[in-house]
């Protein structure tokens, strides 16, 4: 847990996480390299259409990294949103919103076979999908994490304000 006191709460099955929307967020211990191959998932619930991160990819485990993607997060459209990286931003994005204060399972797949491509789905539902390879640099998986501020609907890298389990 990074900078703020996020607390726990009771869930669907054991504990989840509360991220303060300023500056919470979990970060993995271990690096990953060349991640071409990856599952992005996340249950949660938010009634805000607010442009941020539920998790993603970093070259830094904490701080302000300068590379970033792999990222699943809800647009200030209020629509879902996975995205990853390959020399310009690869943006797949949900028809209808999720800022609805009820609960959703997010899922965003990627696959190098043929290429690369990914599905976004909502609630086992896919929703859409889109075509490239993925950024191979190296770093960290951040849940609630912190970089989005150049992709899409994203103007601002602030945390996501949610319950998550």
């Amino acid at each position: 847990m990074r900078d703020g006191a996020a607390t726990t709460t009771s869930g669907f099955s054991g504990h989840g996480v509360v991220l303060d929307g300023a500056n919470d967020y979990v970060s993995s211990t271990d690096s990953f390299s060349n991640v071409q191959e990856f599952t992005l998932s996340a249950r949660f619930k938010t009634a805000t259409s607010s442009g941020k991160k539920i998790l993603g990819f970093e070259d830094l485990k904490t701080g302000s990294s300068s590379s970033y993607d792999k990222h699943l997060w809800v647009g200030t459209d209020g629509k879902l949103h996975c995205g990853w990286y390959d020399a310009t931003d690869k943006i797949i994005s949900s028809v209808s919103s999720v800022a609805d204060n009820a609960w959703h399972q997010a899922t965003c797949t990627h696959t190098s076979t043929g290429g690369g491509s990914g599905t976004l789905y909502i609630d086992g539902v896919a929703e859409a999908t889109g075509t490239s390879t993925a950024w191979t640099g190296t770093g960290y998986y951040r849940v609630g994490g912190y970089k989005l501020d150049t992709w899409n609907t994203i103007q601002r890298p602030e945390d996501f304000i949610r319950t998550m389990f």
